[in-house]
């Protein structure tokens, strides 16, 4: 699949009824993203940056949207990638992609 223009391999099965992401780009979730029909926020991150997740917090609260999940992978090449579900798309990744790696938004 393609996000954002960038080729990106995503690994997932159903469970049930419900769908989930187990790997994205070769980083493992554990436990796995369950997609619940919410829009998900992912970006791709350094793991030892420990005000990251306070500053993405501020960015989403400054867009009017609200955090409702939060999940992280094992650290793949340096970096971490990071599963935000938020309440609505935002409508813009520019202010983002000034403090992460890579940032895509979608929803199931």
């Amino acid at each position: 699949m393609a996000l954002a223009g960038a080729p990106s391999h995503a690994v997932g099965c159903v469970q049930g009824t419900t769908l989930v992401l187990q790997a994205f780009n070769g980083a493992a979730f554990r436990p796995e993203v369950v997609c619940r029909g919410l829009p998900l926020l992912l970006f791709q991150a350094q793991p030892s940056n420990p005000v990251m997740l306070l500053a993405m917090i501020g960015l989403l609260a400054e867009a009017g949207v609200q955090l409702l999940s939060y999940q992280t992978s094992v650290v793949s090449n340096g970096e971490t990638w990071h599963v935000m579900g938020i309440t609505s798309l935002l409508l813009s990744l520019d202010t983002w992609k000034q403090h992460v790696t890579k940032a895509f938004q979608f929803h199931f």
